[in-house]
């Protein structure tokens, strides 16, 4: 059996001859005869079925290529081809996405492909994509939340706590502990006893803390100008928004508003009044000297102290 180079060479070989038998009845000024047509037809055949030939050769040698790879290398290319596949599935930018929702919600607008249609709180069909909304890409809304809390001077300082997308509320244990005068941790009590003294149990107190998720938004109408340019869109969504929910969680996480508690609000807060003729707005040694003789005496775990 031949290999793919020699079927190659005598493909060649064929039509090099067909090629010099046109050339011959050019120079001769005539048609090519019955019998050289007969000719070319038979070698036009045996082409066929040569190329046929090479590719199920070459075919064969692809899949015993693919079985000798490692799979370590096929793994990879794998992953190379879903890498690409995802970037072409990717807005390039959060302005392209923002662009992309304005033409969805146009009359007659065409929808991208890219955008992920999500049904809006009220029921509404989420195949029509004016009565719901569409997802904010990803790696855009992670990155526009490490810039609200980064703005916030408040908000950066607070633990976070990732949950799933699916997820709304989420329930931890906790110290069931409203003060430290007598115990601590809840019930946890420690002795200084002579040797052979009699000694007392206890054991801490938990509690379960229950975090519900609560919706911050916003709302802002665009120029067609504006929507026109894809950067500058990002740019004053972005700085615009994340500015004003910076705020807002600063805001929240001090006076509470109905969503966190608020610092203002919470049950360890402790109040030192003023002294006689101190000004609003400052803070005197003796402001400080009184709060901590309040914390002794209150004993209250994780006290945040105001200055009324």
């Amino acid at each position: 059996m031949k290999t793919i180079s020699q079927y190659r060479e005598d493909i060649t070989a064929l039509m090099k001859k067909a090629a010099d038998m046109d050339a011959k009845a050019t120079v001769e000024n005539r048609d090519l005869t019955d019998g050289e047509l007969s000719i070319k037809n038979e070698m036009m055949d045996t082409v066929e079925d040569y190329r046929r030939t090479v590719a199920t050769l070459e075919r064969q040698q692809r899949i015993a290529d693919a079985l000798e790879k490692p799979e370590a290398v096929q793994s990879i290319e794998k992953k190379r081809e879903i890498a690409a596949q995802t970037e072409r599935d990717r807005f390039p930018s959060f302005g392209a996405q923002l662009a992309a929702v304005m033409r969805a919600g146009q009359p007659g607008g065409v929808v991208d492909p890219r955008l992920r249609i999500t049904s809006s709180a009220s029921g509404l069909n989420e195949t029509i994509p004016s009565d719901g909304g569409f997802l904010v890409q990803q790696d855009f809304s992670t990155e526009l939340l490490k810039d609200v809390f980064e703005t916030g001077i408040l908000a950066s300082r607070c633990r976070r706590v990732p949950i799933s997308g699916n997820a709304n509320s989420m329930k931890l244990p906790g110290l069931d502990e409203t003060s430290r005068a007598s115990t601590r941790w809840g019930g946890i009590v420690g002795y200084w006893e002579e040797e052979a003294g009699e000694k007392s149990a206890s054991k801490p107190k938990f509690r379960k803390i229950e975090l519900n998720l609560k919706k911050l938004i916003g709302l802002c109408y665009a120029t067609d100008e504006l929507l026109s340019d894809a950067a500058a869109l990002e740019g004053v969504i972005r700085q615009g928004f994340v500015s004003e929910f910076g705020f807002l969680l600063d805001d929240a996480i001090i006076n509470g508003t109905g969503q966190p508690l608020g610092i203002l609000n919470a049950g360890c807060l402790v109040q030192v009044n003023k002294e006689t003729g101190q000004k609003a707005a400052t803070v005197l040694a003796e402001n400080v000297i009184n709060m901590w003789s309040r914390l002794f005496a209150s004993s209250r775990p994780n006290a945040v102290w105001l200055i009324n």
